[in-house]
């Protein structure tokens, strides 16, 4: 079973490498390299969502252990899901998925969700859309050539 609390500055240590890894499995898979987002690497990203007061960070827990995180930034009426990632070490087993199902039941008070994926993550794209019940909304390109999808989910 999955619990979440409070991300913490003294919790980064541990999940910088969850983050990298996960970051990295996923780029292996699909282009043969390992790569991420500006301070995926050296965790600078995931300690700039714990301190950004506006984003909701939390860590997941499995049997007392970090195995993951999850961050939101909260809109009018709209939540934009940062981050949302496992280790590595449990995919394809559901955890995912539980940990959305978590993020849906807990932040009710929304009208719709955005997510943004690397293009070529197939995988991603399979857990948001088929998955999670996202649709696309349309494709961006970052100054840094990085092509991304951003995907909705409206709720009735």
């Amino acid at each position: 079973m999955l619990t979440f609390d409070e991300l913490k500055i003294s919790d980064l240590a541990q999940l910088k490498v969850i983050f990298k890894d996960s970051f990295d499995d996923d780029t292996d898979i699909h282009k043969n390299s390992k790569e991420g987002p500006a301070g995926y690497a050296d965790g600078t990203l995931l300690r700039d969502y714990v301190l950004d007061q506006a984003v909701i960070s939390k860590k997941v827990m499995m049997d007392g252990k970090i195995i993951g995180c999850y961050a939101l930034e909260r809109g009018q009426d709209y939540y934009i899901l940062q981050l949302l990632f496992i280790d590595p070490k449990y995919k394809d087993a559901g955890l995912g998925l539980e940990v959305w199902n978590h993020i849906e039941k807990t932040y009710t008070k929304t009208k719709k969700w955005y997510v943004e994926i690397h293009q070529f993550s197939e995988r991603n794209k399979h857990f948001y859309v088929d998955k999670c019940g996202f649709h696309f909304l349309r494709d961006i390109i970052h100054a840094n050539g990085h092509k991304n999808t951003i995907l909705v989910k409206e709720e009735e």
